[in-house]
Order: structure tokens, then C-alpha cells, then sequence
């Protein structure tokens, strides 16, 4: 994973009218986005006797970016989405229920029951850095 591999997907994105605003990667691709260039090197703050040495928030040529660890995908996986484009659509017919089910002593007992899915509203609106190296 490397910088210039995620300004080449920013700026497909950008072309294709996107404008991404968040940034998902794994355990160790977020440590090696803590070393590109504008924080090559980790800063310290006297006044609060702490170390910094991670981004949150990525400035590009295309806007700000926040930058957020994801142990729920691909490790190897960068993934960079514009949130407004994505959402989720329950199957017809199977939005959520609330159904009852036996009551138990003074337990009263429901079950829970939906079809979902996540949609992609645009998808030239979001990319990814993909196959990196994950350790």
C-alpha cells in the first residue's frame, strides 16, 4: 500500500464524479498510512506529554478524508468510499418485524426478522486499493 497507489484511486474517482470522505483499512495498511509523506514523522506535544503518530484525516488533491481502522474487512483491502452514496435496502415484503414468540415465566419473548442488504447508489463514487501487503 503506498501513497501513490491511493492517489491513483482518488483521482479515478474524482474523475468519474465521485468525492470520497472516508478511508477503511486494516490493522497494518493503517500503520503504514501513519508513514506517507506529509507524516514521515511521528510529532511530540510537550504540553500533553503524549506522542502522536497516526492520521486520522488524509488531505488530497480532492478533499479531506477521514482515516478509520476496520477489523470487519479484507485486511488487505483500502477501501475508499463516499458514505452518502451507500445504503441499506430491505427486500420487499421483509422490512424488520418484531415477532412474538412464547412467553416464559414473566419473560416475554420476541423474535426479530429482516432481509437486508447494502446498496451502492453510484458506483464510481468509491474505490479501493486492493491486494496489499497485510503484515
Amino acid at each position: 500500500f503506498t501513497e501513490a497507489r491511493l492517489k491513483a484511486v482518488l483521482s479515478a474517482i474524482w474523475t468519474s464524479g465521485g468525492k470520497p470522505d472516508i478511508v477503511y483499512t486494516g490493522a497494518f495498511n493503517k500503520q503504514a498510512f501513519s508513514t506517507f509523506t506529509g507524516r514521515s514523522t511521528p510529532m511530540e506535544q510537550a504540553s500533553s506529554k503524549k506522542i502522536v503518530a497516526s492520521v486520522d484525516a488524509y488531505e488530497s488533491d480532492f478533499g479531506k478524508l477521514k482515516v478509520v481502522a476496520n477489523r470487519f474487512q479484507r485486511t488487505r483491502d483500502v477501501l475508499v468510499l463516499e458514505m452518502d452514496k451507500w445504503a441499506v435496502a430491505y427486500l420487499n415484503g421483509r422490512n424488520m418485524l418484531s415477532i412474538p414468540l412464547a412467553k416464559t415465566g414473566d419473560n416475554d419473548r420476541r423474535m426479530v426478522l429482516a432481509e437486508y442488504c447494502l446498496v451502492s447508489r453510484n458506483e464510481k463514487a468509491s474505490g479501493g486499493v486492493f491486494d496489499n501487503t497485510d503484515s
